[in-house]
């Protein structure tokens, strides 16, 4: 066996393994989901104090994973192809319009954003601490003097991509679910 056939087993084999995690990630995501939107929708009713800012959450993060389960949509579809799933080309033209972010870029970066936005702006004064922690999983801001989306999706292969898209998705079920178990304990 060459070198070459070697390196591009090896690489397949990453990528076939990169496929994987995604996909258990994404079935993780689709069991917690639908226990999670029941969890908020109980919590609404059981705690109206908080059922104004529990459905502005719900409504921002209903939006923010039809943005990502969008853009993931075609990346699937190319993930059966090992040479589509290693290269970036699908999501560097589908983000980027040359050294610029295009729109459907900044619409991801818009729903992260206000994702973002309605978790702090409805609980910074009741739960400092629950948006210190989460900030972080929601933050635009440049890295390294990087724009966000350049440095965490510029030049990264196809399933690279869709995973990262996928752990947004994980990381808002666990968001909502903290949520929801702070304000129980409230």
């Amino acid at each position: 066996m060459s070198c070459n056939n070697i390196a591009e087993k090896n690489n397949n084999e990453v990528l076939d393994a990169s496929k994987k995690i995604n996909i258990s990630l994404e079935k993780a995501n689709i069991e917690s989901q639908s226990v999670n939107d029941a969890t908020l929708q109980i919590a609404i009713k059981e705690y109206p104090l908080y059922s104004t800012q529990l459905i502005q959450v719900s409504k921002a993060s209903e939006q923010l994973r039809l943005v990502i389960d969008s853009l993931k949509s075609n990346g699937l579809e190319l993930s059966e192809n090992y040479q589509e799933m290693n290269g970036s080309k699908y999501y560097d033209t589908l983000f980027f319009e040359g050294d610029n972010i295009s729109e459907k870029g900044q619409t991801l970066v818009s729903a992260i954003e206000n994702y973002r936005h309605t978790l702090r702006s409805n609980f910074r004064d009741r739960m400092p601490q629950f948006i210190k922690t989460v900030q972080p999983l929601f933050t635009t801001h440049s890295i390294n003097g990087k724009l966000w989306l350049v440095y965490h999706f510029k030049g990264f292969s196809t399933i690279t991509t869709i995973t990262k898209l996928t752990q947004i998705e994980a990381d808002i079920v666990q968001t909502n679910n903290r949520l929801v178990d702070m304000i129980s304990q409230m």
